[in-house]
């Protein structure tokens, strides 16, 4: 009698048992499910990020060729007055590269003088009355000094880079 007993006790043990690992089993799939889940949407993120970035890089490409094929100069500065954009056309008219300008204060590379050769003050110059006052400005009869010092009469309008009500610069 003591051994069916033993038996049945063993039995239910080993039930219980059974009925632990199959709890653990079950949940060990329903963690892989969410874990692969958890891995698809992160894939999927990954994907919509990479779609995002081939349109950044198509526009900024875009954006690029349309400052190369612009035919007059043109140079953007920052909130601080240093250089950040140079076309191409620039890059010829001052006959500076861009990587030779870029970073620095426009006005101390691009010196600009009136009719008569005086140095037009930094406060008087179209782009930094832009930079500071937030308003189009513009002077037909001044001369940028180029890198080998041979001075081009150059008609300039300057506009401030407004973004949100923000003045970020001059262009």
């Amino acid at each position: 009698f003591n051994i069916l007993e033993d038996a049945n006790t063993e039995k239910t043990r080993l039930e219980e048992t059974r009925e632990a690992a199959l709890n653990i089993l079950e949940d060990s799939n329903t963690e892989k499910l969410k874990l692969e889940e958890t891995q698809q949407a992160a894939l999927n993120v990954l994907d919509d990020f990479n779609i995002e970035k081939i349109k950044v890089d198509d526009a900024r490409a875009k954006d690029e060729a349309l400052l190369a094929s612009i035919g007059e100069g043109l140079i953007a500065v920052d909130q601080d007055g240093k250089t950040i954009i140079v076309n191409p056309a620039a890059e010829k008219i001052l006959g500076w590269r861009t990587e030779e300008i870029v970073g620095k204060m426009f006005h101390e590379v691009a010196k600009l003088e009136d009719a008569e050769g005086n140095i037009i003050p930094r406060a008087l110059r179209p782009v930094e009355m832009a930079r500071t006052s937030g308003t189009t400005t513009a002077a037909a009869s001044y001369y940028y000094s180029r890198k080998d010092g041979t001075k081009i009469p150059v008609a300039i309008t300057a506009a401030p880079v407004i973004v949100g009500d923000k003045n970020i610069g001059a262009i």
